[in-house]
């Protein structure tokens, strides 16, 4: 494991099982103004290699990365100590399928993605194919910008209340905005089911994302069971 801040210096020693790593801090006189002033510390299974020319770490084989109270998970994972962007990707197997792609948590926010990238600086991140779950309901989206107040600004989402990596259903929108333990708003949205449109749509969604009780318009959520098929239910106003 590496623990140290940046910008640093890294002197390896590995064997077949494992890389462990020494840092060497320079002169605080060096240190860049836009240095990190909270340690990070790096763990890899099979090997962290140092590039003093480009100033980047690279990070193999069952990496991790932890910043202040950022974790982040990946097969492989690179950070440039120059911009201080750290990005986090998964790795093809024989089949062509990936493995290992990034896990991301800061605080209570969980994200599963196909790659990461985020800055240690200024706390902004935009991740790829990401699933996370908001309140009792699921966020996928294309594209996801992160800013420093945990906002999150999706391209290409869905929202669904399943479970499964390929829900049953779900409400479709080109964009989606989510305010942590607040709501998640919408643009024109249409609901899927297995896959394929229905005539029913909405031109913008409100669903609230909140553990506090309020009263307000209670936007139904699409289901599926043996008896009922597939269904519409608890719409209405809740009355606190």
């Amino acid at each position: 494991m590496l623990l140290g801040v940046f910008p640093i210096f890294v002197v390896a020693q590995t064997d077949s099982l494992k890389t462990d790593s020494v840092v060497v801090n320079p002169l605080d006189s060096v240190i860049s103004k836009d240095a990190l002033k909270s340690k990070v510390e790096y763990k890899a299974r099979d090997s962290i290699r140092f590039d003093l020319k480009t100033q980047q770490i690279f990070l193999f084989g069952e990496s991790e990365v932890h910043y202040e109270d950022l974790e982040l998970k990946a097969e492989e994972i690179e950070s440039d100590l120059d911009s201080n962007i750290v990005t986090a990707r998964g790795k093809l197997d024989s089949t062509d399928k990936f493995y290992g792609e990034p896990f991301f948590k800061q605080g209570e926010k969980e994200f599963f993605a196909h790659e990461i990238k985020y800055n240690f600086n200024s706390k902004k991140g935009l991740i790829s194919d990401v699933k996370t779950q908001e309140g009792e309901g699921y966020i996928h989206g294309n594209k996801i910008y992160k800013n420093p107040d945990n906002i999150l600004y999706i391209k290409n989402g869905k929202y669904t209340t399943c479970n499964l990596a390929e829900p049953h259903y779900h409400f479709g929108a080109t964009k989606l905005k989510i305010i942590p333990n607040d709501k998640i708003i919408t643009g024109p949205a249409d609901l899927f089911i297995e896959g394929t449109p229905t005539p029913l749509a909405i031109p913008f969604g409100f669903f609230p994302n909140t553990p506090k009780q309020k009263s307000g318009i209670i936007i139904p959520l699409p289901g599926e069971s043996q008896q009922l098929g597939f269904f519409m239910l608890n719409g209405g106003y809740y009355l606190y």
